[in-house]
């Protein structure tokens, strides 16, 4: 029983060893990637609507507005 109850303690310190960097850190990186992932994204996107923007023509830039024909 008590050598049992020793290899368990043995065996859960030797868990706690081998994992203490990513318990320690794991948070911290994770918050990091995530942030850098996010600012990436947002860089790439914004550069596509900025190239989509420079080969399309004047009047295709604002399509929300509407010419109204001229009289003859």
């Amino acid at each position: 029983m008590i050598s049992t109850r020793r290899d368990e303690i043995q065996r859960f310190l030797s868990w706690r060893r081998k994992t203490r960097f990513v318990r320690h850190y794991g948070g911290p990186l994770l918050a990091m990637f995530v942030f850098i992932a996010c600012i990436h994204l947002i860089w790439q996107a914004y550069g596509h609507r900025t190239n989509k923007g420079k080969d399309s023509k004047p009047e295709s830039i604002q399509v929300w507005q509407v010419k109204i024909p001229e009289k003859r």
